[in-house]
């Protein structure tokens, strides 16, 4: 079991693969043997002392991908600006 600020995580469905990458058939997301967490993250970056009126605003993606026939780890990672594929 996964317990986070005392409380019981749950498992949550699997994510999917970022459509950008390659990977979407050959690959996995990486699930820990133990409480079953994935490895993937979304940051979102924004900065209204720069960039304007509206700011700069920034995402970030993270994805530990499991290779299905060698079980290879690779980590897939994109960024730009919101609106953009990145």
């Amino acid at each position: 079991m996964v317990y986070f600020n005392g409380k019981k995580l749950e498992k949550s469905k699997p994510q999917l693969i970022d459509s950008i990458s390659d990977m979407t058939t050959t690959h996995d997301p990486y699930v820990s043997a133990k409480g079953g967490l994935e490895a993937c993250l979304l940051m979102l970056k924004v900065d209204l002392k720069r960039g304007g009126s509206f700011g700069i605003m920034r995402y970030y993606i993270l994805q530990l991908l499991k290779e299905k026939m060698t079980g290879q780890l690779t980590l897939w990672t994109r960024w730009g600006r919101l609106g953009e594929r990145g």
